[in-house]
């Protein structure tokens, strides 16, 4: 308890789950844990898929442009 009480004090100017709960967003990790599981780890975790480190950055990229359906906003962004 002595360490959770210390985190919220270091960054009590940072926490404004009140703010985020007026917004509709989520608080907790959850959504970015299960997300996650189904946006970068699906297509990094192909069996026998292999990686050039200059490639992945951009893949998740448009992995993640997709699961937000920013994908005709992302392409209209470019074409302009």
């Amino acid at each position: 308890m002595v360490n959770l009480s210390k985190y919220l004090k270091r960054f009590e100017n940072s926490i404004h789950y009140d703010k985020y709960r007026s917004l509709g967003l989520p608080i907790g990790s959850g959504e970015v844990e299960s997300a996650h599981r189904y946006i970068p780890q699906k297509r990094l975790k192909i069996p026998g898929a292999t990686w050039h480190p200059d490639n992945v950055n951009p893949m998740l990229a448009l992995r993640i442009i997709r699961a937000n359906n920013w994908w005709h906003d992302f392409w209209m962004a470019i074409a302009c």
